[in-house]
């Protein structure tokens, strides 16, 4: 995650655009004075973000997702190739 103030992404806007998507990461831009920051993410990531979200909203597939993770963190899962 990098922080910038609003002047230095004006001045470098494509570039801190082009770095948020080719590293998959977050800007967030420092708004002195003016009141809250903001984020700036790719479409990518933000699609993953609030996917990740919604799975887990609901608090029963939320404990389903987590016994999963924790199975297969204990080594309980079984590996299995793609279908081509």
């Amino acid at each position: 995650m990098r922080v910038v103030n609003y002047s230095s992404l004006r001045a470098n806007l494509k570039q801190e655009l082009d770095r948020v998507i080719s590293d998959s990461d977050v800007t967030i831009v420092a708004r002195n004075g003016e009141g809250s920051n903001v984020v700036i993410m790719s479409e990518e990531v933000y699609r993953s973000w609030h996917e990740t979200q919604h799975l887990i909203s609901s608090p029963k597939n939320r404990n389903l997702l987590l016994e999963a993770i924790k199975g297969l963190n204990n080594g309980e899962g079984i590996e299995r190739g793609l279908i081509e």
